[in-house]
């Protein structure tokens, strides 16, 4: 699996705010799964919902089917 991470501006008074982009839809080509890295031990108030809110990084499952996987295997070695 690969690693993904949050991205994070610094600001001037010294605080860190998260980056972001629009992307338009047509340059989606597939859905992925990301898995929180938990650490040592998972959050107790962590749920499906809020989970991508809590963690800034995750695994991301290039196992979900055959095609993403070879697409990624030979994509990006």
């Amino acid at each position: 699996m690969y690693t993904v991470q949050r991205m994070f501006l610094d600001n001037p008074d010294g605080s860190a705010s998260r980056m972001g982009a629009i992307i338009s839809l047509l340059d989606v080509i597939h859905a992925v799964e990301l898995i929180p890295k938990y650490g040592v031990a998972a959050r107790r108030d962590a749920t499906s919902e809020i989970s991508l809110e809590l963690y800034d990084e995750f695994y991301m499952n290039n196992f979900t089917d055959k095609e993403w996987y070879y697409t990624m295997y030979h994509d990006y070695q």
